[in-house]
């Protein structure tokens, strides 16, 4: 069975079964019923498992997602909506979409081509990320587009086979990073909107230079250092510092840091400017500094 309508529902009162179902390129298919497959499904275009947490497609069939093909994910986990037991293959080109208006585990046995973080709530991997694809430069990417990618204490980087990929934060999105981690790596093109953010809030972690949009540095437990990068540092939003679940947060600068917006410092967090002449904001800007709060220079 094929479908290649531009926008197509499936449904029924009972669930649907399928030998083969192929989306065809163009098509976006939408369920409103439960369905199996028992040899294969094919996307090229859009298969949407419907509203809320969606439909379940399961069955023993193995399912293949072309170059241009998506899939969306609406339920707390991919097999959540994709429930088949054969194989599962993203081709280059494709893409998965976590789209739920609520908090979605990640699955981490897929290698994704691209990595959508759309809807709300927060989107934690279940594990480290297999490496993004990276056989062509348009390749292994990831775009946040609304909520919060939570990375936890796990990566998401993409390979190295060939240069390029996109890592994108778009306007009030957020990607967290815990544990040790640091931004994800691999990818040349880094777009932070300025209105994103982008949170450190593990443990000892390394800051990577990125022009922010707003940057937070908070802690996971314990006493937390966060290393600063050796070169210049643009935050074109708001620089915020807050002990979280740590007991202090501490950090020195490395080189000279430039916000645009406003600077927060929050109880139990311990700024050392350095020797280096920093940039606080336009007119009309602020310095927040809690009593805990200690800012210092030599």
């Amino acid at each position: 069975m094929t479908f290649s309508g531009t926008s197509q529902l499936i449904g029924g009162s009972t669930a649907t079964g399928f030998r083969s179902l192929t989306i065809s390129a163009g098509s976006t298919t939408t369920l409103a019923s439960n369905i199996s497959v028992t040899n294969s499904l094919s996307i090229s275009g859009t298969l949407d498992p419907g509203a809320g947490s969606g439909f379940v497609v399961s069955g023993a069939g193995t399912m293949s997602v072309a170059s241009g093909g998506q899939l969306l994910v609406r339920a707390t986990t991919f097999a959540g909506n994709y429930a088949t037991s054969g194989s599962k293959t993203l081709s280059s080109g494709s893409a998965v979409n976590y789209a739920a208006s609520g908090n979605q585990t990640v699955e981490n046995t897929l290698t994704y081509p691209t990595l959508r973080i759309s809807g709300s709530g927060v989107k934690t991997p279940a594990g480290n990320l297999p490496s993004l694809y990276s056989s062509s430069a348009s390749q292994g990417n990831i775009y946040v587009d609304a909520g919060t990618l939570d990375l936890s204490s796990y990566t998401a980087n993409r390979g190295t086979s060939m240069a390029g990929g996109t890592i994108s934060v778009a306007a009030a999105a957020t990607l967290k990073i815990g544990g040790t981690g640091t931004f994800p790596a691999n990818y040349v093109t880094h777009s932070l909107a300025s209105t994103s953010t982008v949170e450190y809030g593990g443990a000892n972690q390394t800051v990577t230079v990125e022009v922010y949009g707003n940057l937070t540095l908070s802690g996971s437990s314990g006493a937390v250092t966060k290393t600063m990068p050796a070169s210049a540092l643009t935050v074109t939003g708001n620089f915020t510092a807050n002990q979280a679940a740590a007991t202090s947060v501490a950090f020195t600068a490395g080189a000279a840091l430039t916000v645009n917006g406003n600077v927060s410092l929050g109880t139990e967090t311990t700024f050392n400017g350095g020797a280096f002449s920093h940039s606080i904001g336009a007119t009309g800007r602020t310095a927040e500094y809690s009593p805990a709060a200690r800012a210092r220079s030599p």
